[in-house]
């Protein structure tokens, strides 16, 4: 008996010390906070629809672009202490005649790097002395597109990008075909970098 007594005696003080070892370890334990600063790039997701008239040939058309955040593609910047967070956008273009639609397109970061790449191909077929073009930039995002003017059957519209890797600022031309069997069809012109 005396010695279950002594066995319970020993156990009761080593488990004892034993909490004593893990408390002076938890006060030891220095706690490092880290606060990380997020800003969300344009928070209100707001909706730009602009409307230009313009008079091609004695007849009025209307162009409507409208320009919005998909909320289910996100690009994320992360610095040391720091989270930016942006929506990539898409415009939807459509060009009117009175109430007729003669095109309603969707421009996205996708869509401009598909028809870039295409477009870097073909010059490098033709392979013109002279001109430099500049490659694919991978990580471009869409900001807006403006109506640029007509020619040759084609409305242009300035499409205004940045590369979110670099925050490099970047413009390039498309034309959309409005007029003679060519509405729908689109070309693309060269990137290039904007200054300001």
């Amino acid at each position: 008996m005396r010695l279950l007594l002594l066995i319970g005696v020993l156990l009761f003080f080593s488990c004892k010390k034993e909490k004593q070892t893990d408390d002076n370890l938890k006060n030891k334990v220095t706690k490092h906070e880290v606060q990380i600063d997020t800003t969300y790039c344009d928070e209100q997701h707001n909706n730009d629809i602009k409307r230009e008239k313009i008079s091609l040939y004695n007849k009025s058309y209307e162009s409507v672009v409208k320009t919005y955040s998909l909320l289910d593609k996100k690009i994320t910047h992360v610095s040391e202490n720091h989270v930016t967070i942006c929506y990539h956008k898409a415009c939807n273009i459509v060009f009117l005649q009175a109430q007729d639609s003669i095109f309603n397109l969707t421009i996205d970061a996708p869509f401009i790097d598909k028809e870039y790449r295409a477009f870097c191909e073909r010059y490098k077929e033709k392979q013109i002395e002279g001109i430099s073009i500049l490659k694919p930039i991978e990580y471009l995002s869409l900001d807006s597109i403006s109506l640029n003017g007509a020619r040759n059957n084609f409305v242009y519209f300035t499409s205004y990008l940045k590369d979110y890797k670099s925050s490099k600022k970047y413009k390039m031309d498309i034309g959309i075909g409005y007029l003679n069997g060519k509405e729908g069809e689109y070309i693309i012109n060269q990137l290039e970098e904007r200054i300001n």
